[in-house]
């Protein structure tokens, strides 16, 4: 089987400023669970979500690096 190599121009990729991470993280919760960036967080951080296995938990947890 074929190898196929792709090649990335990254001059087009910048950072997100915090406010920018922010309403990313904010609107990626209230898509996935109905709920606030903040709800998430408070949620989050009383260990409510400690066993999830929910791919939409899962999909926003990976993004509080963004919110915080």
């Amino acid at each position: 089987m074929p190898t196929t190599t792709a090649r990335t121009d990254h001059s087009d990729v910048r950072e997100a400023t915090p406010e920018e991470g922010r309403e990313l993280f904010d609107r990626r919760a209230k898509k996935l669970l109905g709920i606030s960036g903040a709800e998430f967080l408070a949620r989050w951080d009383r260990g409510e979500y400690m066993d999830a296995e929910d791919p939409k938990v899962n999909a926003v947890a990976i993004l509080i690096p963004f919110a915080r």
